[in-house]
């Protein structure tokens, strides 16, 4: 498997962009948060998350870019599954609603292009200052 590092983002797998019998679904968008704590975060990351949560599912419908599977909390993460035809789509839309955020040092965004062990970018979500 070869990992580079390219513009602040770390492609991760073959060369190709996937598998060329590729299905309409196989692509993914992985969104990870690091929450407060390392179990579930708390009642403010709870209440957060899922307004995000809320958020990200009307933009995927409303945009029919993909179908978003649902998130889980645990091990100090809250996880996100989009999956579609195109991650570059799945993150076109899901990157304006996470841009607003602040988010703690090791959350990101995984943009799958395939089944898993495909290729993969990871961007890092990190806290934005203010202008």
């Amino acid at each position: 498997m070869k990992t580079s590092e390219t513009r602040g983002k770390i492609v991760t797998g073959s060369q190709s962009d996937g598998p060329a019998n590729q299905t309409d679904d196989d692509q993914a968008l992985i969104i990870k948060i690091r929450l407060s704590d390392e179990d579930v975060g708390t009642e403010e990351d709870e209440d957060e998350m899922f307004k995000l949560d809320e958020e990200l599912r009307e933009a995927i419908a409303a945009t029919q870019a993909g179908e978003y599977d649902g998130h889980e909390f645990g091990g100090g993460m809250f996880l996100v599954y989009i999956y579609g035809p195109s991650a570059e789509r799945l993150f076109a839309v899901a990157w304006p609603i996470l841009a607003r955020r602040e988010f703690k040092p090791g959350s990101c965004v995984i943009k799958r292009y395939g089944k898993p062990g495909a290729n993969k970018v990871i961007v890092p979500l990190e806290k934005r200052a203010e202008n």
